[in-house]
């Protein structure tokens, strides 16, 4: 027999105040240093360029701004005790249509199609539907669909980092 008194062991049992509280900061503070690093890796796999990037390699982003691939946040989920990293999402344009069935960031880690909108004057010659193109009655229309090859750059970061050690780390000496 083990020799606690009741209220000793009352006041260290898992579900008293004091120690939820404790465990629950330092879960939140070790869950955001985790997303931290994960966010940190798949930023840097995003590189600003104007070529598209092959398919297997990471996308490329071809905008700055607030609206950007590389625009990635994490937060922490208090139901689940997790933490949620990815990019903003980027799945609305403001054209004739929906340009994916998901959203731009998803598509771009497992494959799939998008939709593109072009218009033509002669019906030989076809440019993309731009915000800065200006409606006319004479430009014949049409959706043209496109595959999507996979780049992924957020499984891959995520792999990474636990590669790397960073994530078991975090979790040393949490109930201390």
């Amino acid at each position: 027999m083990i020799g606690l008194d009741f209220k000793v062991s009352k006041a260290n049992f898992f579900d008293s105040d004091k120690i939820r509280n404790q465990l629950e900061s330092k879960e939140r503070r070790a869950l955001s240093r985790v997303g931290s690093y994960i966010r940190r890796r798949m930023r840097s796999k995003i590189r600003k360029r104007r070529r598209p990037s092959k398919p297997g390699q990471p996308p490329s982003a071809h905008t700055t701004g607030f609206a950007s691939l590389r625009t990635i946040l994490f937060a922490y989920d208090q139901q689940q005790h997790s933490v949620v990293v990815g990019p903003v999402l980027l799945n609305k344009r403001q054209s004739l249509i929906e340009p994916v069935d998901g959203t731009v960031p998803g598509t771009l880690e497992i494959g799939g199609t998008i939709r593109i909108p072009e218009e033509s004057y002669d019906g030989s010659t076809w440019y993309a539907i731009t915000r800065r193109s200006r409606p006319s009655s004479r430009k014949k229309k049409r959706i043209r669909t496109a595959r999507v090859e996979p780049r992924p750059f957020s499984g891959v970061s995520l792999e990474e980092e636990v590669e790397a050690g960073t994530i078991p780390t975090e979790w040393h000496g949490i109930l201390n």
